[in-house]
């Protein structure tokens, strides 16, 4: 169900109700409803069962209310090593910084927010001593106590392979 996963989880509406998702941990899909209130509500239940359906969304309960049921849902976790599992972490990655913009305080320059991309051409065994050498700077700057100058950051590494262009 990979292919149906990613292509109804690109939809607009989809990624609003997914990074909504992500932001609530969980959530029922009332509660949704009001975070996305200018979504019509049998549209945002439609695709709400159809990410169900597609895996990206599953449900953590389900409560009869008045005639019909109440779930409350969450992001799927996809399989390890699956496309759905990079789908998920990019739609995490996503999630943060819709959470940051959506702050009156967001200030990009001032908070150091980068995204860069480089292209490397290395041997695996180069590669892996890159990385080695890049989790060493990691854990180096891991557990440091919060005070008045510092702030929480998330840092994330992606890799992926090139296709070769002849």
């Amino acid at each position: 169900m990979s292919k149906e996963r990613i292509k109804f989880s690109m939809k607009p509406v989809s990624q609003r109700i997914l990074t909504a998702v992500y932001s609530a941990g969980t959530i029922t899909t009332k509660s949704l409803a009001e975070v996305l209130s200018d979504i019509p509500q049998a549209s945002l239940y439609r695709y709400v069962r159809e990410l169900i359906k597609v895996g990206a969304l599953e449900v953590v309960s389900e409560e009869q209310k008045r005639g019909g049921f109440e779930r409350t849902i969450k992001l799927a976790k996809a399989p390890e090593g699956s496309i759905d599992e990079i789908d998920t972490a990019l739609m995490c990655i996503k999630g943060s910084f819709t959470r940051y913009f959506e702050k009156d305080s967001a200030d990009p320059y001032k908070d150091l927010l980068t995204i860069s991309g480089v292209h490397l051409v290395l041997s695996d065994e180069e590669f892996s001593s890159l990385l080695a050498q890049i989790n060493k700077l990691i854990e180096a700057n891991m557990n440091k106590e919060m005070n008045k100058n510092r702030k929480n950051r998330e840092l994330y590494i992606i890799s992926a392979p090139v296709e070769e262009r002849v």
